[in-house]
Parts: structure tokens; C-alpha cells; sequence
């Protein structure tokens, strides 16, 4: 019985075929990522979506962003920082009337510290890339983010926190790998 099936797969398999009961592999081409066009004819370059946090790991995330930017050709390199922000959280009116200008000043440090730095570094290689800066939900601001862009993929450092509260409800990269529509890529 199993010399048949070894025979089965190898006849199924040298004829180009997906042996009997497996599913095929999807086709995602291979070589080189081709680029298409848009209906008006312009060429339509890939993009790819990486999450910064302003930590050492995000050398690793930007660096594999990089290194997939040049086996790709045409491929812009778009960072993001989210600040971590909920709409949720009570708060007073003296509050609220500094949450704008809180906003904006967080928003210009995010750039400053962590977007423009990187961003040079890129463009220091002939890497094309820029930055963005939002406040909200990590993982969904990230996914949204790259819809919005019309990313092909998004790439994160993984985080070594090991909080209670990271435990019990997961980190921002576990979230965005879960439930992200795009492929998604963790540097370690």
C-alpha cells in the first residue's frame, strides 16, 4: 500500500500535478516582484508598511525593510510611529483643553526622535521612504494605516516585554499579526 502512494505521488509530482487529496500551493510568482500599472499607465511601486516604537529593535525591523526594498527594486519604505492613545480614558475639562496641545507636541518629539532620524538613514542608501506619525491602537492604527497606503506588507520588530499586562492581553505585535489582513512580518 505505501509503495503505491510513494508511486502515486511521484507520477502526480513529475507530471506537475498536486498528488491526490492535497491542496495545491497558491501561486505568488517567483523571482523578482514584478510591478504593475495603474489604469492611467503610471508604474505603481511596492510598498512596505514598518512599525517603529522608538526601541533598539527597530534597527532590526527597518534594516529587513531595507534589505526586501532592494531585492524588490521599485519599493518605497513607509515608518510609522503610533503613539498610544485611547478616546476611552475620563478626563477633566482642564484636561482636555491641554489633550490638543498635548497631541501635537507628542506627535513632533515622535518625529524628531524617531520618524526623521530613520527616514535619513534611509534616504543616506537611495532608499525612498518617509514617515508617519498617529495617535490610537497600535495594531490597528498600523493595519489601517497600510490599507490606506495600499501596502503589500508590514514589518515589526518583535517586543520583549514580559508584563503581566502583555500576558494576560497580548502585545501590539501579537494583535496585528492575528487579525492584520496583510502579510505581516516579525523581525526578531
Amino acid at each position: 500500500m505505501i509503495d503505491r502512494l510513494r508511486r502515486n505521488s511521484q507520477a502526480d509530482l513529475t507530471r506537475n500535478q498536486t498528488p491526490q487529496g492535497a491542496r495545491p500551493f497558491p501561486n505568488f510568482g517567483a523571482g523578482k516582484i514584478k510591478n504593475t500599472k495603474t489604469n492611467n499607465g503610471d508604474k505603481m511601486s511596492t510598498k512596505i508598511v514598518v512599525g517603529l516604537d522608538g526601541h533598539g529593535p527597530d534597527n532590526r525591523a527597518v534594516g529587513y525593510a531595507s534589505h526586501l526594498a532592494k531585492l524588490i527594486g521599485d519599493c518605497e519604505i513607509i515608518l510609522v510611529y503610533v503613539i498610544e492613545w485611547s478616546p476611552f480614558t475620563f478626563q477633566t475639562p482642564e484636561e482636555n483643553e491641554q489633550r490638543h496641545k498635548r497631541r501635537e507636541e507628542e506627535i513632533s518629539l515622535a518625529n524628531e526622535r524617531v520618524i526623521t532620524p530613520a527616514v535619513k538613514a534611509l534616504a543616506d542608501t537611495g532608499q525612498p521612504a518617509r514617515g508617519i506619525v498617529r495617535h490610537g491602537d497600535v495594531a490597528e492604527r498600523l493595519e489601517a494605516i497600510a490599507q490606506e497606503e495600499g501596502a503589500d506588507q508590514i514589518v515589526v520588530a518583535r517586543t520583549s516585554d514580559k508584563s503581566l499586562s502583555t500576558r494576560i492581553f497580548g502585545s501590539s505585535t501579537a494583535n496585528l499579526v492575528m487579525h492584520s489582513k496583510l502579510p505581516v512580518t516579525v523581525v526578531g
